[in-house]
């Protein structure tokens, strides 16, 4: 799961238009449970307010107020993105806390599709990537369903808890799925007063999955190695139809870094891409010592052994602003570029220098 972001407390209730912070809380409280001296929720009578209520009435709504904080991320705008996807009106210069706490409350599939997009963009780790060859998908309710159990029957199986969650999001041109599963159980060691005590948990992972279906390629994120394949096989037989597309030798073929290792990459500029620079590089050695090694630094020598990973900063141009894009590559399938900002245009440059194949 991707963690939270910092939260400004003061300055998340002063960006969440009162009346939805009125419906919040009147979900969870009634009104007579509310604090005396009631003017309106301002930041000191929210603080009031979660400090008189019982403890895990304000771990909800503490962790409430964390998702909705989360999606509000400003370079990914993705309260905005679900509001157009879902046909919900937004007002001028409304502010992206607001946006939020209105999916939050009246939109909920458009809050959790919201929710999908910033665990896949904000999540730690690469994305593996894989072609099925297939645009078509069948994403009506039976193969859904059919997806869904197969997924609740996998994590069963492997003691993993028998509670799984899975939505799906048309997106066109792109299939979102959000996979909401349990973990192995952990046990920890606590203070409870001046006692020890054993307590036991079961972690939830969030599994997120995107087909993009002008290119049949279908990204992953999700921790193991297992779940992975788990997925690919399962979306290929339960949504596009066959399994036998798992099968087939071409489907980890995304990346290639030839062109690096040829010295025909051009790092010349697009009309989007003004500036690309190898910024570190993991080499296998022929010879005696460190199998692999990383190297970083100005002036890379690719010469030394045969190059099995990169980190790339480009400098992508929108509207003659300059923004920076590192990213890693890890061939034939492995990547962190598709979750960044400016992915399209990254994507785009790559496979016009011939290092992107799907």
């Amino acid at each position: 799961m991707p963690e939270h972001r910092s939260l400004s407390f003061q300055n998340f209730i002063e960006s969440v238009q009162p009346s939805l912070l009125d419906q919040y809380f009147l979900r969870l409280l009634q009104w007579e449970q509310l604090p005396s001296g009631f003017t309106g929720m301002d930041p000191d009578y929210v603080l009031l307010l979660l400090d008189q209520v019982e403890e895990p009435v304000r771990a909800i709504v503490l962790e409430d107020f964390r998702r909705i904080n989360d999606i509000c991320q400003r370079d990914l705008g993705l309260p905005f993105v679900a509001a157009g996807r879902f046909d919900v009106p937004v007002m001028p210069e409304q502010k992206p806390q607001t946006t939020a706490m209105k999916l939050f409350l009246d939109h909920p599939r458009a809050f959790n599709f919201a929710w999908a997009l910033y665990s896949y963009q904000a999540s730690w780790g690469n994305i593996s990537q894989h072609w099925l060859q297939r645009p078509e998908i069948k994403a009506d309710s039976e193969h859904i369903t059919s997806f869904a159990n197969e997924q609740e029957r996998f994590f069963a199986d492997r003691n993993q808890g028998t509670e799984c969650r899975v939505s799906f999001y048309d997106d066109d041109p792109k299939l979102l799925i959000l996979v909401l599963h349990g973990s192995h159980i952990r046990t920890v060691t606590c203070w409870q007063g001046r006692e020890l005590a054993m307590n036991s948990f079961r972690p939830a992972c969030e599994d997120v999955l995107v087909y993009d279906k002008r290119r049949a390629v279908l990204s992953v994120k999700a921790s193991g190695r297992a779940d992975r394949e788990h997925y690919v096989r399962s979306f290929a037989e339960l949504v596009l139809g066959s399994e036998s597309l798992a099968d087939s030798p071409q489907r980890d073929l995304i990346y290639t870094l030839e062109p690096l290792r040829e010295d025909s990459f051009a790092w010349s500029s697009s009309s989007n891409i003004t500036a690309v620079e190898l910024i570190e590089a993991k080499l296998r050695l022929p010879h005696p010592g460190p199998p692999v090694v990383i190297i970083n630094g100005d002036g890379i020598d690719l010469s030394q052994g045969e190059v099995v990973a990169v980190k790339l900063r480009f400098t992508a141009n929108e509207n003659g602003k300059q923004e920076s894009i590192v990213g890693t590559i890890t061939p034939p399938c492995v990547t962190d570029l598709v979750k960044k900002r400016h992915a399209e245009v990254v994507c785009e440059y790559l496979r016009q220098k011939g290092i992107l194949l799907r």
